[in-house]
């Protein structure tokens, strides 16, 4: 029995010992693995919410126009009191002032850059082109009356020309007649004189106009009519500079004078040949001078040089 009775008490106090040991706590991993997952969430959920787009404004349900979309124009019929009063105003100002005579067209009306919207007058405008078309009318007459004056002298001068030309040719025949009458003593020397002297008339007259107005004897000196000297005429001032023949015509330069006596069997004449009579050596330098000579005293010149 004793020994029973510590075999039960040694029993007992092991027994004791064993259920007094210490035990670590449950560890809380389903805690945090939760909390991670929800703080998660929140972060996807804050970063989702933050790119969404502002939500529509809300607007009344009577400002709104239902219908089905169609392509084309949409107009809308409205009815209310007030004036309907453009966005945007542009104003083109007019050159002149005046008042407005007519509208041609009116909004909503499209305008393109060859409408006309309006028509404007100026009574002072109208008056300056009324009186611009009077000026003009006049100018024209005066122009129509030029042109008549202008060609009646040109007639009157070829008349006188021809009237000269006449004399000469007469005054020269009556002459020869006269000395060849005087040769066989049919005829005085009185006579004979009277019409040599009345055929060098148009002569005497180049012969006044060579030293005179027509300025040849500055180069063309006597007695063989040329100063042996080099002039230039700077004819480029009358033409433009071309190339012909793959040549540059430009200036002429510096051109001897040549001489006069017996000029009228030498044509063609100055130095490259380009004037071929002497009708064209007077005319040249007439208008290379610009001495302006007329008509009868060209013939008159030409008589002289034939002269020479």
């Amino acid at each position: 029995m004793p020994s029973r009775s510590r075999a039960q008490t040694t029993h007992s106090a092991t027994s004791a010992v064993t259920l007094d040991i210490p035990r670590d706590p449950p560890k809380k991993r389903k805690k945090y693995i939760l909390g991670g997952i929800a703080v998660a969430a929140i972060l996807i959920l804050t970063a989702a919410v933050s790119r969404l787009q502002p939500a529509a404004p809300s607007v009344d349900r009577a400002t709104l126009y239902i219908d089905t979309v169609h392509k084309g124009t949409m107009v809308r019929q409205v009815r209310g009191p007030g004036t309907l009063v453009p966005e945007q105003v542009f104003w083109v100002s007019a050159v002149t002032g005046g008042r407005v005579e007519k509208i041609h067209i009116r909004p909503p009306a499209t305008v393109t850059d060859t409408s006309t919207i309006l028509e404007m007058t100026n009574p002072d405008v109208q008056l300056e082109m009324l009186s611009a078309e009077q000026a003009v009318s006049a100018a024209e007459a005066q122009l129509v009356t030029l042109k008549t004056s202008l060609e009646t002298q040109r007639l009157n001068q070829e008349s006188t020309v021809a009237t000269a030309t006449a004399d000469e040719q007469t005054a020269k025949r009556a002459a020869d007649v006269a000395v060849s009458l005087g040769k066989q003593g049919l005829l005085s020397s009185k006579d004979v004189g009277d019409a040599t002297d009345k055929a060098t008339e148009s002569e005497a007259r180049g012969e006044k106009l060579f030293f005179g107005k027509a300025n040849c004897a500055t180069c063309h000196t006597p007695p063989y009519y040329t100063d042996n000297l080099m002039h230039n005429l700077k004819v480029e001032r009358f033409f433009k500079e071309i190339t012909i023949n793959g040549r540059k015509a430009s200036a002429d330069g510096p051109i001897k004078t040549f001489p006069l006596r017996g000029i009228k069997d030498s044509p063609p004449y100055l130095h490259d040949d380009r004037l071929l009579t002497l009708e064209d050596t007077v005319e040249f330098f007439n208008l290379v001078l610009e001495v302006k000579l007329s008509a009868p005293e060209k013939k008159d010149l030409l008589a002289f040089l034939r002269a020479l």
